[in-house]
């Protein structure tokens, strides 16, 4: 956990693929966090050319966007150019 790394709990929570059934809503209430989702679709786990992914992305990209998977090869190819 984050918090016996650093000493910091985390208030925000992420569910995966963005989808809160009951269980997770239950957990996201139990742990007093706050949801989030995002708000552009980069298909960061489709589109393999960084520079068509990067054009993908500033199109629609904002403050406070979480466009990309942090886990993918291709994140950083993209944001290094």
């Amino acid at each position: 956990m984050v918090y016996q790394v650093d000493n910091i709990r985390p208030h925000f929570f992420r569910p995966p693929y963005g989808v809160v059934n009951s269980n997770i809503a239950r957990a996201i209430k139990k742990g007093n966090y706050i949801p989030i989702g995002w708000s552009i679709r980069s298909m960061d786990t489709v589109i393999r050319d960084p520079v068509r992914l990067r054009e993908k992305i500033k199109r629609s990209f904002h403050p406070c966007s979480d466009p990309l998977h942090d886990t993918s090869k291709i994140t950083v190819a993209t944001l290094s150019k």
